[in-house]
């Protein structure tokens, strides 16, 4: 199992290497971020309130990389 830092260590080597740009590789890993907070807070509120943003910005966030993906 990675943790966290080396998890992101091995996204951000897999997308330089591959010539992502940088505002993908960002959005990968923000969307890698709020993943893990919705496992550990349980609800896109609690992790809206953990990070203090409206929750609509959790769920659009997390929606537009599963829309990218299809």
């Amino acid at each position: 199992r990675h943790t966290t830092k080396g998890h992101i260590n091995s996204i951000v080597s897999d997308k330089i290497n591959a010539g992502k740009s940088l505002k993908s590789i960002m959005a990968e890993i923000e969307h890698k971020i709020l993943q893990q907070a919705l496992k550990e807070h349980g609800s896109m509120t609690r992790v809206a309130k953990f990070f203090q943003v409206d929750r609509t910005t959790i769920s659009r966030k997390l929606s537009s990389i599963e829309e990218k993906k299809s």
